[in-house]
């Protein structure tokens, strides 16, 4: 039982929190203690990569290409929400559109190696983190400020956090080709 014998909702959400980042640290900590590991503390679950060679620097890059892909499908969904309305609103919808597919473009570009756009995906990439995050502050404002209303938005920043990993991986992936002399094209 929780303090003063309250198991109302949120704390029942608080225990269940609990024990899943208890189970997940102790896993992370027998993985340490074991020699056979996949896992390595150096590739945070597996979505930081190293980048020590071409082949690496790569495949970093590659990498870079699933969250590009994420917020072109974001994007898309959004023209297809406003597309329902009631109302819709046609500059929405076209705006959204036209984001959704450059975005799909640039990130099957970036699958295919080309590295030079990494900059260019960084930059809308920041840009969509910083919408992201101003929208959360106004829902969690107009929320109310609730601890459960703080958690759910918490948690919806589990993919963007996984995605600005990947793509600051191809980042550090374009920043090896550039600094040994690779080429880059676009």
């Amino acid at each position: 039982m929780m303090a003063g014998g309250n198991w109302n909702g949120f704390a029942v959400n608080q225990k269940v929190v609990f024990i899943a980042v208890l189970r997940i640290s102790l896993s992370l900590k027998f993985c340490e203690l074991s020699k056979g590991c996949a896992m390595s503390r150096s590739k945070f679950f597996g979505y930081w990569l190293p980048v020590h060679d071409e082949d690496s620097a790569r495949e970093a890059i590659r990498m870079s290409g699933l969250p590009v892909l994420v917020m072109g499908a974001n994007g898309a969904l959004l023209a297809l929400v406003a597309l329902v309305q009631p109302e819709p609103n046609p500059f929405l919808i076209a705006s959204s559109a036209g984001i959704a597919l450059l975005l799909i473009l640039l990130a099957f570009r970036i699958r295919a190696g080309h590295a030079a756009w990494i900059p260019f995906v960084l930059t809308l990439f920041f840009a969509f983190m910083a919408a992201s995050f101003t929208l959360s502050y106004l829902e969690w404002t107009l929320a109310g400020q609730t601890q459960i209303g703080g958690a759910q938005i918490a948690l919806r920043w589990v993919v963007p956090i996984i995605c600005l990993i990947l793509v600051v991986g191809g980042l550090r992936g374009w920043r090896w080709l550039k600094s040994h002399g690779e080429t880059v094209s676009f």
